[in-house]
């Protein structure tokens, strides 16, 4: 049975599920499972013949000089590819946490479609067979608020929020980059999601704010995914023994985390917050999750929290952080490459494709969780302490110049990054790039293996020791 103690904590806030009313999708087989790469990380019909290995420096030698000279002018790039990784839209909580009176999530009107063109679609995993609903989902469905909304249902918020997040990508990369057509093609278009209703629900939006119901004939929009043991696109503490052992490990250090101990005593007083009944202390990643939620709605919060929010958001940036990355320089790369790496190989390998091959897919998308935000962020060394919100993109677009070099652009809610050891330049050249993300960067293959060894235990040990 699945339940909040085997998924674990920062497991539960990460996943979710929905799916309720007549689904606009159907789980059939549109695919030849033969053509379809056995590696997770990669786009369905992707060659793998390129060599695996890293074709890039991660010694920290020198690779160029950066000056203005090497930075070529707008005119002078042509967009090649564009890879989009964002969070979910608005959902319901993820829990019913019962220290708080709990308002009504009415189901009909929360959970309601808005009123624009809304693309249909059919969910297949990388292997081109149905998937299973994953364990997240069914616990989630289990879970009813008031008025009816089970929990991390995606709401019509959020469907709002992903329809103006499609509307810019259209702009964007439609009307003005004009890197895809006006009408969706799936050779130029790949969606892949988390097996959650609510981040797959989230492409369908996407994509209606992008093509409408704009189909090249014959074409069927599917949306890619995995079941939750072949999991990359969030930190898979359930399905990676490694990170189990680490988030069992690491959410016993929380209460190390300066003032956190004291001022959750002080909360669970203020709260009436019975510990002996709950068996488990206050944890402020839950609360913040409940009382964002309520924010994004325009549900009343309770008046004993308002004045406390900045302490709760705080603190759950801090958790959250901590669980992702670690506090201690010397085990952060271990750990990194178990929450991320694999993402990262992705994207790496997606740019060299995109840039190897004149058919590649031109525009990517990927729905995930704020989680996996957060550690690519951290991985890029971007991360502005401050939590993902609903619907933030993290977006990757590739470029190649008159000479047939490459680069690489990171924007991230709309505004380009300037990425550490760059001379504060927005553009970064595709060797520098790679040399950045390396250190975290691993293949499934490495993955799966640290994975599953549990006679590995540096990391383990090294969290264990880090009090």
């Amino acid at each position: 049975m699945w339940n909040w103690r085997r998924i674990g904590v920062v497991g539960a806030v990460i996943t979710g599920s929905s799916g309720l009313f007549s689904p606009p999708w159907k789980r059939t087989v549109h695919a030849d499972a033969a053509s379809v790469p056995t590696d997770p990380s990669q786009p369905h019909g992707v060659s793998r013949e390129r060599p695996q290995t890293p074709v890039f420096d991660t010694d920290g030698s020198e690779i160029r000089d950066i000056n203005e000279d090497n930075i070529p002018r707008s005119e002078e790039l042509q967009l090649r590819n564009v890879q989009a990784f964002f969070r979910h839209g608005a959902r319901t909580p993820l829990r019913i946490l019962k220290f708080l009176d709990q308002p009504e999530w009415p189901k009909e009107k929360m959970l309601a479609d808005p009123l624009f063109p809304a693309v249909t679609y059919t969910v297949l995993d990388l292997h081109g067979q149905q998937v299973p609903v994953g364990p997240y989902e069914t616990m989630y469905q289990k879970i009813l608020f008031k008025g009816g909304s089970p929990a991390g249902q995606l709401t019509k918020t959020g469907k709002l929020q992903m329809y103006e997040l499609g509307q810019r990508y259209r702009k964007q990369y439609i009307e003005d980059r004009r890197l895809v057509r006006p009408i969706f093609d799936a050779t130029q278009v790949y969606i892949r999601s988390t097996n959650m209703t609510r981040t797959i629900e989230s492409c369908r939006w996407v994509l209606s704010g992008m093509f409408g119901n704009n189909i090249r004939r014959g074409d069927a929009i599917i949306i890619y995914t995995e079941p939750a043991e072949r999991e990359i696109l969030y930190p898979n503490h359930t399905f990676c023994l490694q990170l189990k052992t680490l988030n069992k490990k690491a959410f016993k250090a929380l209460d190390d985390l300066p003032g956190l101990k004291k001022d959750r005593l002080e909360m669970q007083k203020l709260f009436n917050y019975a510990e002996e009944n709950s068996k488990k202390n206050l944890n402020f990643v839950d609360l913040r999750d409940e009382l964002i939620a309520r924010e994004a709605h325009g549900l009343k919060l309770p008046d004993i929290i308002a004045s406390r929010m900045a302490q709760i958001e705080s603190y759950a940036v801090k958790m959250l952080t901590f669980m992702v990355s670690d506090a201690t320089a010397k085990i952060r790369p271990n750990i990194m490459r178990l929450f991320c790496g694999p993402v990262l190989h992705l994207i790496r390998d997606n740019i060299d494709y995109s840039l190897e091959q004149e058919d590649y897919f031109r525009l990517q998308l990927y729905a995930c969780h704020d989680s996996m935000l957060m550690a690519l962020l951290v991985a890029l060394d971007i991360f502005d302490d401050k939590w993902p919100p609903f619907g933030a993109d993290l977006v990757f677009e590739t470029y190649e110049d008159k000479n047939g070099d490459a680069w690489v652009r990171v924007v991230y809610q709309g505004a380009a990054q300037r990425l550490p050891g760059n001379g504060g330049a927005e553009l970064i050249a595709l060797d520098r790039f790679k040399r950045l993300i390396g250190r975290y960067t691993i293949t499934m293959e490495e993955y799966r293996e640290t994975c599953q060894d549990v006679a590995r235990t540096d990391v383990a040990r090294a969290v264990g020791g880090s009090k």
